[in-house]
């Protein structure tokens, strides 16, 4: 059975994208066929990140209009064999789309993938509010950081009252930071949204490379990698433990 998972955050710039990305990077690389639904038409830059924006030809509104099949406005990764990207919309002019343009293309997906992976905007635009309408469960991501939080928490209410299953994710934790009082204590910013945990994405120099680059490159098997995989097992319901955080001086001990 399709799993429909939203990804939202509560503001821009929590880097709700690139967790989209590796976390379908990881299932794809698990065995499970999954499609990215790009429904952030404001930024719409899914396409760059995977690498394959020269091959969208297609779009959402030109399965709907009769222009092209299905099959043709799915493009496929060009190194992960399960993995594929439907762009909702490749104008970012504003969008005529309507919730039952976007309940017919999910009812077209489902039952051909594992998980799809809804890149919705940030805060409560029409993609978010489409995708809390027709997803299963949703991934909240956000910073330890007040003013993240705060809409985060308001975007929280907005699902709940919809009666959807959230999760967070917490991206760009530093525990250096934490420590030295910078940032937000995890375990302060969990007990203000009082919401189930989904997973946590540690800052590391590996992730701040990889989003300058463009095409996001694989991740190697280590700390970052284990977060994603944390993630992915929580979403099949697996109380995964959380990962360990390792210092930048011992990951360049360990790796010589």
């Amino acid at each position: 059975m399709t799993k429909t998972i939203l990804i939202t955050s509560g503001k821009g710039g929590v880097g709700k994208t690139t967790i989209t990305a590796y976390l379908a990077y990881i299932l794809s690389e698990h065995g499970k066929k999954v499609c990215i639904v790009d429904a952030d038409i404001g930024l719409k830059n899914m396409d760059t990140l995977l690498g394959i924006e020269n091959r969208v030809l297609f779009d959402g509104e030109d399965v709907l209009a009769g222009r092209c099949t299905l099959e043709k406005a799915l493009v496929q990764d060009k190194r992960i064999e399960h993995l594929y990207l439907l762009t909702l919309k490749r104008s970012l002019k504003c969008s005529t789309f309507a919730m039952k343009d976007f309940v017919s293309l999910m009812i077209l997906l489902r039952n051909r993938f594992d998980y799809i992976l809804v890149d919705s905007p940030a805060g409560i635009e029409s993609g978010f509010q489409f995708g809390v309408e027709i997803c299963d469960e949703v991934l909240l991501v956000t910073q330890l950081e007040a003013t993240a939080l705060q809409d985060a928490d308001r975007v929280v209410a907005l699902i709940q009252q919809q009666n959807k299953p959230v999760k967070i994710i917490y991206n760009r934790v530093s525990p250096p930071l934490i420590k030295r009082g910078i940032q937000m204590d995890l375990n302060d910013a969990h007990e203000y949204l009082c919401t189930p945990l989904g997973g946590i994405v540690y800052e590391s120099e590996e992730l701040l490379h990889t989003s300058n680059k463009g095409m996001l490159p694989r991740l190697k098997k280590g700390m970052v990698y284990q977060c994603f995989f944390t993630i992915m097992q929580r979403l099949e319901d697996i109380e995964y433990p959380l990962p360990y955080y390792i210092p930048k001086s011992l990951l360049s001990k360990l790796r010589g």
